[in-house]
């Protein structure tokens, strides 16, 4: 049966980022559960500030009478100083820092298995190139042989030779354990067989200025300041004057004598730690801007050190480039030769390995490149 292959395509800087396929379905799940709890949470929240009405039945009874009540009590308030309106946008706040978290979390799994995959398509090509480093080393060990033996040439050529294919051919099974454990690291992560997945051909790199707008790790900073900047606020208004309303309903069984009583309450707290607690969360929001501000510029260093990256690998592909080129000049002029007799298939078998293992270089070369848009991409939202 064919397997259909899944491409990934780099349309803009994060466009596969934001395709979870990648993962197990296990795995989608639970962030689905995570954010429903967030979301849950965020409601509750949003109501903290609405007291319980507390609701009372009790019954007595003794050698001179039996006795029994129902109470209902609310102690609501309507105003704290901006207390309210605080504790719902410290919700909304917390709610947002949540979600950008939880976001992140998930572009990190993302990350994860694609860095998984991509290692294993280079650890494919690494074996590729084994492959054929061994079957260039068996034919110039084997000549190397019959020279030695005919007595034109000294027995250590022979013995390098024997000991690099054995070095070769010890490194093949290195990297086929080597692959082994970045299969079990990629299932972990993915319900997907990593072969059913092509990678992309070209990518596309945001510009610096999107970089940073659009950034997961600023923008997380930045909901963590607003959350602190709220939390400030309720700081002030918990020693400043509340108001509340008050209700009480009382209904004795016994007599039958129901009571309403309504009324309201001023109340200010006089605590003389309220300047140290207002003190504290203005210096964890002050802290939180200033964090918001690091974090941002280890952002910018991480892209300039990327695009930097990026070029230096573009030009070990230009070197590959040439020395394919000239590889493909060498395979032209050797088929003339063995045409002619003068050289075996061999010779030329030998430069058409060397020259696909160039290729493949080039091919692992791109892999890094792709590897280091990974890493760009984990960090934005677009």
């Amino acid at each position: 049966m064919k397997k259909t292959k899944i491409l990934l395509i780099f349309i803009s800087i994060s466009s596969y980022l934001l395709s979870d396929s990648i993962l197990s379905k296990d795995i989608i799940n639970s962030i689905q559960y995570s954010k429903e709890k967030i979301e849950t949470d965020t409601l509750k929240n949003n109501i903290n500030w609405i007291n319980p009405i507390q609701v009372k039945y009790y019954y007595k009874s003794n050698e001179l009478i039996n006795s029994s009540a129902t109470t209902i009590s609310i102690n609501q308030p309507i105003f704290k100083s901006g207390g309210i309106y605080n504790a719902i946008k410290y919700s909304q706040s917390s709610s947002k820092y949540n979600n950008i978290n939880l976001d992140i979390y998930k572009r990190n799994l993302i990350k994860k298995a694609t860095s998984f995959l991509y290692y294993l398509n280079q650890t494919d090509i690494n074996i590729d190139k084994i492959n054929k480093s061994i079957s260039n080393l068996k034919i110039e060990a084997s000549r190397n042989k019959e020279l030695v033996f005919n007595g034109f040439l000294d027995v250590s050529f022979l013995n390098n030779s024997i000991i690099a294919l054995n070095k070769n051919k010890i490194a093949l099974k290195d990297l086929k354990i080597q692959k082994e454990d970045l299969l079990l690291n990629f299932n972990n992560l993915s319900s997907v067989d990593y072969s059913s997945f092509l990678l992309p051909s070209s990518f596309s790199v945001l510009e610096f200025n999107d970089f940073i707008k659009n950034n997961t790790e600023v923008s997380k900073s930045k909901a963590n300041e607003e959350s602190f900047k709220y939390l400030k606020k309720l700081s002030y208004s918990k020693y400043l004057p509340s108001v509340n309303l008050t209700y009480d309903y009382s209904n004795d069984h016994e007599i039958n004598l129901k009571t309403n009583t309504t009324g309201f309450n001023i109340s200010m707290p006089f605590d003389f730690k309220s300047v140290y607690d207002i003190q504290s969360s203005k210096i964890a929001y002050l802290k939180a801007k200033k964090d918001t501000d690091i974090i941002k510029k280890e952002q910018e260093q991480l892209f300039n050190t990327i695009i930097n990256k990026l070029n230096i690998i573009d030009s070990k592909i230009k070197i590959q480039e040439t020395n394919i080129s000239y590889f493909n000049s060498l395979i032209k002029d050797m088929k003339e030769l063995v045409n002619n007799g003068i050289k075996t298939e061999e010779d030329l078998f030998i430069l058409k390995n060397s020259r696909d293992i160039e290729k493949l270089n080039k091919k692992l070369f791109f892999i890094d490149k792709l590897l280091l848009i990974l890493e760009l991409n984990s960090n934005t939202n677009t």
